[in-house]
């Protein structure tokens, strides 16, 4: 068994396993923006504008730290 092939496939999967925790976030982004944008309509605005603003920051600092993980390997 090639030892290097080996390890060259691990890493492979760990960055695919990587790569697909980053698609997942968007995708739960987007559902998350739908229903925002959902309550919008019907609730205080300045409340919502304020929590998505918050959650965008959350988000995007959660998707920088999976990005330097994948990076960093």
């Amino acid at each position: 068994v090639d030892l290097l092939s080996c390890h060259a496939g691990a890493r492979g999967s760990e960055r695919a396993n990587l790569l697909a925790s980053i698609v997942g976030s968007l995708e739960w982004i987007r559902g998350c923006f739908s229903v925002l944008g959902d309550l919008l309509m019907y609730e205080d605005k300045q409340i919502i504008v304020e929590s998505i603003q918050r959650f965008m920051e959350f988000e995007l600092h959660m998707l920088q730290v999976e990005m330097d993980a994948l990076g960093s390997e």
